[in-house]
């Protein structure tokens, strides 16, 4: 149901005339959208502004609309449209991000386990007074839990990272071509991983598995996000260059 831009009247949604008052109703416009790229067209545009592609003809139009309206066109082929104005790359993109970015969590979550189990041998051995093989516990335990908070606070931000990117994209070619944040993480848990399997002690299983896991989640991260976004660099670029 629609309402009168006059009187307010209660109308059905294909009502042109009011009839309380007579008033014309405005006719809805249809969104249109590319049939080649799916990107959203004004209703006098001849062309695609993003790709050049021509529009079909008024019958073909509407029918492939109403299919675009519910679906987009991806890689894989057509999937359901999200909730999004932004191109199908960044909506990708997004989903990639965010998927590393649970990963990562998954991840701080469990060292944030290690470093307590590390922490209660620490307290033991002190309580043993077995000093000189406590201090490394308590070393291992404030460096671990740091680095699980790091990995915390990096985890959430890529979530936020990757939800602003849907209505924003201002940056975000230098953000993922950027090879810093991603060669740190892998050389940082490289080294961590590479220190629990030299401990060989009783607690080296452990560390070797959540080690193991952080480097493994470093490494889709540069080759499941990074490496999407050089493959379309291109595209990144033309959607910046539109957005700014």
């Amino acid at each position: 149901m629609k309402k009168c831009i006059q009187c307010g009247n209660e109308l059905n949604d294909n009502a042109q005339f009011c009839p309380s008052c007579g008033t014309k109703q405005p006719e809805k416009e249809q969104t249109l959208f590319c049939e080649q790229c799916g990107t959203k067209l004004n209703p006098g545009s001849r062309f695609c502004p993003s790709c050049g592609k021509e529009r079909v003809n008024a019958q073909q139009a509407q029918q492939f609309n109403t299919y675009n309206q519910r679906y987009q066109s991806t890689n894989n082929g057509w999937t359901p449209r999200q909730k999004t104005n932004a191109p199908a790359v960044i909506v990708e993109l997004s989903k990639r991000e965010n998927m590393t970015a649970i990963m990562g969590i998954v991840m701080a979550g469990l060292q944030a386990i290690y470093a307590l189990i590390l922490f209660i041998a620490a307290i033991n051995l002190t309580s043993f007074v077995v000093f000189s093989y406590a201090v490394r516990f308590w070393i291992d335990f404030g460096a671990l839990a740091a680095i699980s908070a790091l990995n915390f606070v990096g985890s959430f931000k890529s979530i936020k990272f990757a939800k602003r990117i849907l209505v924003n994209q201002v940056g975000i070619e230098k953000y993922y071509i950027s090879i810093q944040k991603y060669i740190v993480p892998i050389i940082w848990n490289a080294v961590l991983l590479i220190y629990n399997i030299a401990l060989g002690e009783e607690a080296v299983i452990l560390g070797i598995i959540v080690m193991g896991y952080a480097l493994l989640v470093s490494i889709i991260d540069i080759v499941y996000v990074r490496g999407f976004a050089l493959n379309n660099q291109e595209e990144l670029q033309r959607i910046e260059q539109q957005h700014n």
